[in-house]
Order: structure tokens, then C-alpha cells, then sequence
């Protein structure tokens, strides 16, 4: 995962509020679209995050061309 996509996870002990947006999806593989998504709901929506929430296989796409979960 390019450095770019990467943000720094909150210290332990830090009880700081953060609203918290949720994206489902394969993300396989995850491109610059899903990237772009996620930034502009978090500005639309004045998110402190968004977490990708992976799923091993989309119902919706062929399992033949879907990278391994490993």
C-alpha cells in the first residue's frame, strides 16, 4: 500500500471523539478511486476518519481474477 494511503492510528489511552465514517467493500484491488472516495466523504461529511471494512469476496464478482485475501 502506497505510503500516501497510510494514516497514523490513534495512541492507546487516547479518548479523544472521532467521528468515524465506514466503507464496505472488496477493495480488490483497492485503486486511487476508493482512495478519492474515501477523501471526499470525509471532507463532505467532516469525518476525522474512514475505515475500509474489507470483504474476502463481493457477491456481486466473479471469485476466477480475485487477488488472494492473503
Amino acid at each position: 500500500m502506497p505510503d500516501r494511503w497510510k494514516a497514523p492510528l490513534p495512541k492507546l489511552g487516547d479518548q479523544r471523539k472521532r467521528t468515524v465514517g465506514l466503507l464496505g467493500g472488496s477493495f480488490n484491488p483497492a485503486h486511487e478511486g476508493h482512495l478519492h472516495l474515501s477523501l471526499m466523504a470525509r471532507k463532505a461529511l467532516r469525518l476525522d476518519e474512514i475505515w475500509w471494512l474489507v470483504s474476502p469476496q463481493n457477491p456481486m464478482k466473479p471469485v476466477e481474477g480475485m487477488a488472494s485475501f492473503e
